[in-house]
C-alpha cells in the first residue's frame, strides 16, 4: 500500500524514481512502488525527497489519498 502510495506521488509530480534517491537500487525502488518490497526504509526516502523539496503537503495529501481510496476499496 504505501509502495503504491508513494508510486501516485512519484508520478503526479513528475519526479524520477532516480530523483528519490540517486544511490539506491532502481529496481528495488520500483519493487517497492509495486508491493514486492514492503519496507519502511524506502518509505522514508520518499518522505525525505519530499521533505528536502518543499513538498511535504503534497505528499502528505497523496498518503491521505491513497488511504481514503484503499478504504473505500475495502481494504
Amino acid at each position: 500500500m504505501l509502495g503504491l502510495i508513494c508510486r501516485a506521488f512519484r508520478m503526479e509530480y513528475r519526479i524520477k524514481l532516480q530523483d528519490i534517491n540517486p544511490t539506491a537500487n532502481l529496481k528495488t525502488l520500483s519493487g517497492f512502488e509495486c508491493g514486492v518490497n514492503n519496507s519502511l526504509k524506502y518509505f522514508d526516502l520518499y518522505l525525505k525527497y519530499a521533505l528536502e523539496n518543499n513538498l511535504q503537503s503534497q505528499f502528505a495529501k497523496c498518503i491521505s489519498d491513497g488511504i481514503n481510496r484503499l478504504d473505500k476499496e475495502g481494504f
